[in-house]
């Protein structure tokens, strides 16, 4: 039995592109207004959309709806830095508190009552809709819904369908300069190198090189000892990051150890010009990580990160 946190997401292109950019980032946040106290570890979050006549009309009960299931992966904090879309066009935080999520599995066009979505969940995301807030439910077991999503089966999970980062298009729509997700994630990973490299020079290493790949640093001493360095960055809360499959072999077979740091909570600003500047963030350092199965979803190396 778990608490599930139900979302339900508004059919407009704000909402949209907020949700996609939360599950591709691993990163949500509770509007302000919110007083329903805050997720803990151990909790689901349980976004749903695109349902036929909205949350507010008599069709619920006879409609179906698509839904995304998340675990969540870290403690609320509080966010200093715009993350998602629509707080990048202005410049302003406002969801806090921020917590990271990482995706289980999703389904399409689910009935809202009777299949595999608990009764209790299906009333708790009409009411999200209904009052634009988040809603609990609490004490649901999940069990049959996780089964819809093969997971249980020995099912792989990779990323959801339809679900990634917004286009520079609709970014550009709201007026914040001109840069592409390819700018924003060049600065995120100078950013989380920067703060990286600092922090092994803190910790007693006279040389830090920047390298790129096949691992961001190596890390040298005076007397010969040499350590490399897995740096992965985010403006959001980093509830879990991608790895490729040669940095998965590197964690486990390194000879030297292999050591992951992750930055969370970067923040990006943009000139009139649209460049993007990357300051902030929070350093996570895990010594000698080993990339253990439990962590990973297998398909796309996706690592679930505990703060």
């Amino acid at each position: 039995m778990s608490d599930i946190w139900c979302i339900y997401s508004a059919d407009n292109q704000v909402s949209r592109n907020n949700l996609k950019h939360g599950i591709a980032t691993s990163t949500w946040g509770l509007a302000r207004g919110f007083s329903g106290g805050e997720p803990v570890l151990g909790d689901f979050v349980i976004f749903g959309e695109k349902v036929a006549g909205g949350p507010r009309g008599g069709q619920w009960d006879t409609s179906r709806i698509d839904v995304v299931l998340c675990e969540v992966t870290s403690s609320p904090f509080a966010g200093r830095a715009p993350h998602w879309p629509d707080e990048m066009a202005t410049g302003e935080v406002k969801y806090n508190p921020r917590f990271g999520i990482s995706y289980i599995g999703d389904l399409q066009r689910v009935n809202t009552r009777g299949g595999p979505l608990p009764p209790a969940v299906s009333e708790t995301l009409r009411q999200s809709g209904v009052s634009g807030y988040v809603k609990v439910a609490r004490d649901v077991d999940i069990a049959d819904l996780m089964a819809g999503m093969g997971i249980g089966a020995g099912a792989a999970q990779t990323a959801p369908v339809g679900v990634g980062m917004p286009s520079p298009d609709e970014r550009r729509a709201g007026g914040q300069g001109r840069q592409t997700d390819a700018d924003l994630n060049r600065a995120t990973e100078r950013r989380a190198v920067e703060l990286a490299t600092a922090h092994m020079l803190q910790h007693g290493w006279t040389e830090v090189i920047p390298l790129g790949k096949p691992y961001d640093l190596v890390c040298r001493r005076d007397d010969g000892q040499e350590k490399h360095v897995e740096v992965k960055g985010s403006s959001g809360a980093t509830g879990s990051v991608i790895y490729t499959r040669n940095e998965v072999a590197h964690f486990r077979r390194c000879p030297h150890g292999a050591d992951l740091i992750v930055v969370r909570d970067i923040e990006l600003t943009l000139d009139d010009d649209g460049a993007v500047t990357a300051t902030g963030g929070e350093l996570k350092h895990v010594a000698n990580y080993r990339a253990p199965d439990a962590d990973l979803k297998v398909l796309t190396f996706q690592g679930r990160v505990t703060w």
